[in-house]
């Protein structure tokens, strides 16, 4: 029967990366019910967390905050620091989605400390990043900042793109409510620079696989390549557009 469930859990994660939800959602529902009956708790709160976030995008916030604790709970019984980290970051979620910005920040806090004695670094990153949400949503606009730097410290030590892009763009957020023009400009920048550097990683990528060492021709679908290319051109058109902006708003104060 553990089998049979492991089954229906891998299958249900391939239905929910389909957007399959509703497919999604009975397998996980038939998957807890044998997990439980085998008394395999740890696949159990995955399962419910897996629940959890199919109600979380469906706007089911208090039926996701249900399955969310129910799993919480087993993970608080295992002393299973990545479960617990990130289900109390789940709750944040929910809690921020329904605009309480306190009770969202003590939990992401708390899936931070985790995520700090694991030395799991690009999930902290993410988590302060949760926090300076919260904290710009609760209008700390200097707490969210110092946030969003240890974050940048912490994502650049790591090489971690994604991370960066985030943060740059949300720096450029808040520095554009403090009336800093400056200063969103220079981060509003430093996104598209970043962005521009991963598109042409990409276009890097994509003649590698056309001409390989080997001498062998590897045909791949080159629409996306060209996407990227139009992305690029837009990114550098932005950047002007955004600095004449930025210029006629300075003027204007």
């Amino acid at each position: 029967e553990e089998g049979i469930a492991f089954s229906k859990l891998n299958i249900a994660n391939i239905y929910s990366d389909q957007n399959l939800k509703q497919k999604a959602e009975a397998l996980y529902l038939e998957a807890m019910q044998l997990f439980n009956k085998v008394g395999n708790k740890k696949l159990l709160a995955n399962t419910l967390n897996n629940i959890g976030i199919i109600q979380f995008e469906k706007k089911e916030y208090k039926t996701a905050e249900n399955y969310f604790r129910q799993a919480l709970k087993i993970g608080e019984e295992l002393n299973d620091y990545e479960l617990k980290a990130f289900t109390y970051n789940n709750l944040g979620t929910v809690y921020e989605n329904l605009k309480d910005f306190v009770n969202a920040k003590i939990y992401f806090e708390e899936a931070l400390e985790l995520r700090e004695l694991m030395g799991n670094e690009i999930e902290q990153v993410d988590t302060y990043i949760n926090i300076a949400s919260t904290s710009f949503e609760l209008k700390n606009y200097t707490q969210s900042k110092e946030l969003l730097f240890k974050a940048l410290q912490i994502s650049n030590t790591n090489e971690y793109s994604e991370g960066n892009l985030s943060i740059y763009n949300f720096l450029k957020d808040i520095y554009i409510v403090e009336n800093k023009y400056d200063s969103a400009l220079y981060y509003q920048t430093k996104y598209y620079e970043l962005k521009e550097k991963s598109i042409a990683e990409s276009d890097e990528s994509f003649d590698k696989l056309r001409n390989p060492s080997n001498g062998k021709e590897i045909v791949i679908d080159d629409s996306e390549n060209q996407e990227l290319k139009k992305e690029n051109h837009l990114l550098k058109y932005l950047i002007g557009v955004l600095a004449v902006f930025l210029v006629i708003l300075f003027l204007a104060i």
